[in-house]
């Protein structure tokens, strides 16, 4: 079974397996001891994201997982803030990971931990004060919000 934007859960002979962020593993009443937590959070603060597996309700491991930023990404963006668009970064990760991202990009306002529908919320709330929304997704995860938007840029491969 799978929840969008958090994991999935599934069964591995007579196992219980879990894959996913920190929240999908909580709502299973999986936690990361202050040790684990001590591992895994250098490692988003460098922009990183950290997939967790669980096994029976024990944490089993974890996997890091990094998005490359395009070279010319952050002058895009500075291009942007010129012309007056007020720019957001509206992500399903976690915030430590999502403020790397933010303070590469000089991006001021972002938020974290987001939800698919999450992110069509935030699209209707800066709509429903006069705002026109372009959306720029890269995946499933983004699909409310593309369709919400003004203007949906679907990218990637």
């Amino acid at each position: 079974r799978a929840c969008a934007g958090y994991g999935l859960t599934c069964r591995v002979g007579a196992s219980e397996v879990l894959l996913g962020n920190r929240e999908w593993l909580g709502r299973h009443g999986v936690s990361l001891s202050a040790a684990q937590e001590a591992q895994v959070a250098p490692l988003e603060a460098e922009g990183k994201t950290i997939v967790l597996a669980a096994r029976d309700g024990q944490l089993a491991g974890a996997v890091t997982l990094a998005d490359t930023l395009k070279p010319e990404a952050a002058a895009v963006l500075s291009q942007l803030r010129e012309m007056g668009v007020q720019l957001w970064i509206c992500s399903g990760d976690n915030e430590r990971t999502v403020r790397h991202l933010a303070q590469q990009l000089g991006v001021a306002n972002f938020t974290a931990c987001v939800s698919p529908s999450g992110k069509a919320e935030k699209v209707a709330a800066l709509q429903a004060v006069g705002e026109v929304v372009a959306m720029v997704g890269d995946g499933i995860n983004d699909a409310p919000a593309l369709a919400q938007a003004d203007l949906g840029v679907a990218i990637g491969g």
